[in-house]
């Protein structure tokens, strides 16, 4: 059998900028981030998420809070990191 897998990974960083006010301060960080002056990488990482993405077909159960779930497609969270 084939199974789908959705691996989802979250990177972080803070950043400080000056800036005179809020809004000069948030071009500035966009500047920086948009000409890749900040770019996130391995070193960054936080934490990641493993899921199950059901078949159409499957005939498995998909519950939320011990309530069954009647949406084709919804995610199985196998694991978190």
């Amino acid at each position: 059998m084939k199974y789908t897998f959705e691996i989802e990974e979250t990177l972080m960083r803070q950043v400080t900028i000056e800036g005179d006010t809020l809004d000069e301060a948030l071009r500035e960080l966009y500047s920086q981030y948009e000409g890749q002056e900040i770019v996130l990488d391995s070193s960054d990482f936080l934490g990641g998420q493993l899921s199950l993405i059901p078949e159409k077909s499957s005939l498995c159960s998909i519950e939320k809070w011990g309530e069954p779930l009647d949406k084709e497609g919804i995610a199985v969270i196998i694991d978190r990191w």
